[in-house]
């Protein structure tokens, strides 16, 4: 069944003319396909360089969302440090100084309702007032950068 000769296969190696037996197979279709294969494998990644620039250029863009991110790491430890004690206090400690801490927002709480209650009649008292300021047109006249936005009233005639 098998030989040790090798008489059916035109492409082997023993014997005298095995550069024509070659020859012979680069000008068959199956070694113009191979020839044009390794050609074009080589000549693709010689015309592929554009391709590395794209990835360099993710490269850095990743690099520099790596670095952004260390820095946030960074300051999250040292919160976390900053916030060590409070973990360490038992809960007595931290009731007291949660409630601490809700005294003093009731406080500024008032502080602002009281401020803003103070604006508001403030400004009903102008509303009573009307045009009745007192600002005259000589003041007027000097600066009026001061009374922008006032409520003004005048008498007087009008001479052409």
């Amino acid at each position: 069944m098998f030989s040790k000769k090798n008489e059916g296969n035109e492409f082997s190696n023993e014997g005298k003319g095995s550069s024509k037996k070659i020859i012979k197979f680069f000008k068959s279709t199956k070694g113009i396909a191979l020839l044009a294969f390794i050609l074009g494998v080589f000549f693709g990644n010689i015309s592929s360089p554009s391709c590395s620039e794209d990835h360099e250029e993710v490269i850095s863009n990743q690099t520099s969302v790596i670095d952004s991110q260390k820095t946030e790491i960074e300051t999250l430890n040292s919160k976390l440090s900053d916030a060590e004690p409070w973990f360490k206090m038992k809960d007595d400690e931290k009731k007291a100084i949660e409630a601490e801490n809700q005294r003093k927002a009731e406080e500024a709480k008032k502080a602002e309702e009281a401020k803003k209650a103070e604006e508001q009649r403030k400004k009903e008292e102008e509303e009573k007032k009307g045009y009745d300021t007192g600002i005259t047109y000589d003041q007027l006249a000097r600066t009026p950068d001061d009374y922008k936005y006032k409520k003004v009233k005048f008498e007087g005639k009008v001479i052409q």
